[in-house]
Formats: structure tokens, sequence, C-alpha cells
């Protein structure tokens, strides 16, 4: 009895001491969750985000400083082009036009004065020219009495001096001739007195024609002020200059509006928002990858159920610098004929870049595994969508064998679609077992 009992003991022994180890060895036994090798569709996708605005947005300002004293327009106001918006106060605007116009008459006063003295001096120099020529006459006809008188002179002379008349005759004769020459004499310097006069008569009227040019100008630099005075008076009404909807106002009633050194910014006006416009932020390493034309997805925040599509319009070559990143910006036309995308909204976009179809695939996971007890060194990671362009990498995959361990693979890799990553060429076969990760049984 004794002995069967020592052997039952010895028998429990055994079997607590096996069961421990069972249970041991099973709590630490690998499992392997793992996705069978297959075919299908990738694409690769460019991943960004953008802004939605419209495709015309006109700011609306005002060139002439004031107090804005009655508003016509509000947020959400459809306008036309010139419809009136707002008003500034016209009242300092109107003097100044009035102070133009007075400016203006009276230099158009002054050049009818400065014409007025041209024409006089146009009369005053063909009278002069009459009166010279008169006087010209005068001392033709002052010479010749002077020289008929020398003659009769000369002939006395010699006839007294023959005693065939008297001395008294002689002197008569003289006497005549002397009064001839002092007529010649005073109708040479009357004749010089003329041309005198018309000399200073010309110099007159060319200062006269000198002042009636200044005037004229004033007359042009008045006219100036006052279209300058009256367009600031009519920028008083700041109207629309596209037909559109307000989206912004920053402007109340009351406030004064200052342009002394930049327009104002008043209004700001959409044209059209059935049809509006994505500005995304495209990276450098993907700009490569974006071309004209192509058709994108995208969602708002707002809405992030919906999907929208728009088109690749312009790629735009001009680099944007922030803090070291460097973009580019595409612009893609979406419609919106119902209203619901709003400027401003941020877009979550997908470009669709590459496709290919019915090709083997695996997992991303898979690429990322690695056996716990494999030095061989770090984990080979898959391609990000800026890698995935020039030749293919070399990757390390493993799948189960037959005997449900993990068995290393290598394999060239091509493009990814985030979850998936096409697999080029390499030793796998469509089917087998791809290990994603390893976890531990209990």
């Amino acid at each position: 009895m004794r002995i069967r009992q020592t052997i039952l003991l010895g028998v429990a022994v055994c079997a607590a001491t096996l069961g421990g180890w069972w249970y041991m060895h099973a709590s630490t036994a690998k499992q392997y969750r793992t996705e069978a090798v297959q075919r299908g569709r990738i694409q690769s996708i460019v991943s960004v985000t953008g802004t939605v605005s419209a495709l015309l947005t006109v700011q609306i300002g005002s060139q002439v400083s004031g107090v804005v004293t009655a508003l016509h327009a509000d947020y959400n106001s459809q306008v036309h082009k010139g419809e009136l918006l707002a008003e500034i106060d016209p009242l300092p605007f109107q003097e100044r036009v009035n102070q133009a116009q007075a400016a203006l008459d009276s230099a158009k006063a002054a050049v009818d004065a400065a014409k007025a003295t041209v024409q006089k001096s146009e009369t005053d120099i063909r009278s002069a020219e009459a009166t010279a020529a008169s006087q010209k006459a005068l001392v033709a006809q002052a010479l010749a009495g002077e020289r008929e008188a020398k003659i009769v002179a000369d002939r006395q002379q010699k006839l007294a001096a023959n005693s065939i008349v008297s001395d008294d005759q002689f002197q008569s004769a003289k006497a005549t001739y002397d009064v001839a020459v002092a007529d010649r004499e005073a109708s040479d310097a009357q004749a010089h007195v003329a041309e005198t006069t018309i000399d200073e008569m010309k110099e007159a009227r060319e200062a006269a024609k000198v002042q009636q040019a200044n005037a004229e100008a004033q007359v042009r630099q008045a006219q100036g002020a006052l279209d300058s005075a009256k367009l600031d008076l009519e920028h008083c009404r700041i109207t629309s200059p596209i037909d559109g909807i307000v989206i912004s106002r920053q402007v109340d009633a009351g406030q004064t509006v200052a342009a002394s050194f930049a327009a104002p910014n008043l209004f700001q006006i959409a044209q059209d928002l059935t049809k509006m416009q994505v500005d995304a932020d495209i990276d450098e390493s993907e700009i490569a990858k974006v071309h004209v034309g192509q058709v994108a997805q995208f969602t708002v925040d707002a809405m992030p159920t919906r999907t929208f599509e728009a088109v690749v319009r312009q790629v735009r070559e001009s680099a944007t610098n922030v803090q070291n990143v460097i973009t580019y910006d595409a612009v893609m036309d979406v419609p919106n004929p119902d209203l619901v995308l709003l400027p401003g909204m941020t877009a979550n976009i997908r470009i669709p870049v590459q496709v290919r179809e019915s090709v083997l695939r695996v997992p991303n996971g898979a690429l990322r595994y690695k056996p716990a007890d494999d030095k061989a060194g770090p984990v080979v990671k898959p391609l990000s969508q800026s890698q995935q362009k020039g030749p293919q990498t070399q990757q390390t995959v493993y799948v189960l064998n037959s005997a449900g361990l993990p068995e290393m693979r290598k394999i060239q890799v091509g493009i990814s679609d985030g979850l998936y990553t096409e697999v080029v060429s390499g030793d796998l076969r469509e089917g087998e077992a791809i290990v994603l990760q390893e976890t531990h049984g209990k």
C-alpha cells in the first residue's frame, strides 16, 4: 500500500512538472499575423492641402479720404457692375470743385484780357505804321523842297555876286533854303520817332503775346485742377466694378477712411461662386508628378463625407519658401453649382498620379516587419510618396514556410498607395502567407 502511494505521488509530481513546462512553453510560443500575397490595383496618390477661393475676387477701395456717410451693400449682397456700394461725404470735394471752377473762370478772363491787349497792340502798330508812312512822305516832300530852295539860293548867290540881283534877293532865297532844311530835319525827326514808336509797339505786342500764353497755360492748369476735383467728387460714390457677391465688408457708416498712402479696402467682391478654384500647396518633391488636366478629389472639413472633383488648370512655376520648405501652387478648377463651397475653406486633396492594374502587391506592414531575433539590421520601410520615382528599390519581407516559421525573401518594389506596395520582381508568389506581425500565445 505504501509503495502504491509512493508511485502515485511520483506520477503526480511528474505530471505537474510536465504541465508546468508545457504551460510555460505554450505561453512563450510565437504566433504570426499574416495576409495572403495577392494581385490588385495600386494607385499612387499625392495628398496635399489647399484653399478654396473664387475664380475672381476684387478688392474695392476708396481713392479719397473722408467720412463714410452711407452703406448700400452688406455681406452676401448681390451687386451689379456700376451699382452704388457706399458714399463718402461729398461736401469738402464739392467745395474744391467750386474753387477750381472759380480759378478756371479767372484764368479764362485773364486770357481774354491778354488777347484784347494783343489785338490792341496789332491795331496800334498798324496805326503807327500808317503814321510812319505819312512821315516818310513828308520827309520826301521836305527833301524835295530843300533841294529846290538850295538851287534857287545858289543861283541867287551867283547873280548877286555879278550884281545882277540885289543882295536882299539873295538873302531872301537863302532864308527860304534854311527854312526848307529845317523842315526836312523836322520831318526826319518825326519819321524817326514814328519808326521808334513802331518798334516799341511791336515789343509791347510780343510781351502781350507772352502774357496771353501764360494766361492760356493757367487756363490749362486750372482746367486740370477742376477735372481732378470733379474726379475726386465722383470717387465719393464707391461703385462695384463687376457683377458678383459681397463676401467681405470692412467699413461702417460714420467711419473715416484715409487714402493718403494706399487705398483702404472697404469691400471684397467675388464674381461667380458657382465656379471656384482650389490653390494647392505641392511640395517640391511631388511637383514633377502634377500636370495640367489631372483630376483630383478633395473634401472639406465642413462636409467630410462628400467628395468634390477638381481639374488642375495651372501649375505655377513661382516657388514659395516657408521656413526652408519649398512648395508650388497648383490651381484647380472646381464646379460649385449648389454653392456649398465657400471661399476660404480648407481642402484635403488627393491627386492620383500613377496607377498599376492587377499587379502583385504586399501590405506596407509586411515591409516594416522584422523577426525579433533577426540581427541583420534596421527594418526596411516602404517607399514614401516622394520616393516613388526612379529605379525600384530592394526590400525584405518574410513568409511562413512549411514549418510555420518566417522565411526571408528579397523583392523589388514599385509604387505604393499608402496601404499596399507593388512587387515588381523577386522571390514571392501569389497566395503565400506574408508576415505582418508576430504575437505571443498564452
